[in-house]
């Protein structure tokens, strides 16, 4: 076993493949105790609330060590169970760490374009129709509740009215006025 890791020319491979790797696994320790070990090496400016999956570059820590499991692991496997010549298993490697960093990037951006804030912009909800969630009281008496789907997630918002009757639920009113100190809409029925 250690004839196959360190033997010949395969420490060129297992030295990366071993930091990589190590690197993964002190990452998923660190996750499951809460912590976060990481470093931007390319000193770009942009951050995450700029552009949701910039912290997916290809010279963060993540992807250099993606890099190196892909090379190390795979130049190996070249070198040693393949039985191919040190450069061909070099450029096996390099075809593989490469594509490991690309797989990692493309992941990461993908998920990071899935976190959204989940705050809303009342004032973006004036003159839009919705259906009344929770039935909303006559004018002075409570407050209800209506669904509304903004920018593809659904809301449900506190609603009340100026009206004297009830408005049930399932009917469609339309948001005319919105009290940012308490959060609610104010409907009149559509």
């Amino acid at each position: 076993m250690m004839e196959a890791l360190f033997g010949g020319m395969s420490p060129w491979f297992t030295g990366p493949a071993l930091l990589g790797t190590g690197y993964l696994l002190l990452q998923l320790a660190l996750g499951h105790l809460g912590g976060d070990f990481d470093a931007d090496l390319d000193g770009g400016g942009a951050t995450a609330a700029d552009n949701p999956g910039a912290e997916a570059r290809w010279l963060s820590l993540e992807t250099v060590s993606a890099f190196f499991v892909g090379f190390g692991w795979i130049g190996l496997a070249a070198h040693r169970a393949l039985d191919l010549p040190f450069l061909s298993s070099s450029l096996a490697g390099l075809a593989g760490g490469f594509g490991v960093a690309w797989m990692v990037i493309t992941l990461t951006r993908q998920v990071m374009k899935l976190q959204s804030s989940g705050n809303l912009d009342l004032s973006a909800t004036v003159g839009r129709e919705a259906p009344v969630y929770i039935a909303i009281p006559p004018a002075g008496a409570g407050v209800g509740r209506v669904t509304l789907v903004v920018n593809n997630t659904q809301h449900e918002i506190s609603a009340r009215q100026t009206g004297a009757e009830l408005i049930g639920t399932n009917t469609m009113v339309r948001i005319i006025q919105v009290d940012s100190a308490t959060g609610t809409v104010v409907v009149e029925p559509a």
